[in-house]
């Protein structure tokens, strides 16, 4: 009964969702390679609070 009734009503939405949470997982990656520094091997610390 899910194969053949609730899986055609929600394919667009699933299809919609994979789309979205693998664009936003790109754009993560994005920001933390930007932050952590393009040198291999070495990663450059920031302090947070003193």
């Amino acid at each position: 009964m899910f194969r053949r009734v609730t899986l055609p009503n929600i394919r667009w939405a699933l299809l919609y969702g994979v789309v979205l949470t693998n664009a936003r997982a790109i754009g993560e990656f994005g920001a933390v390679s930007v932050v952590s520094g393009s040198i291999r091997g070495e990663t450059l610390s920031a302090a947070v609070t003193d």
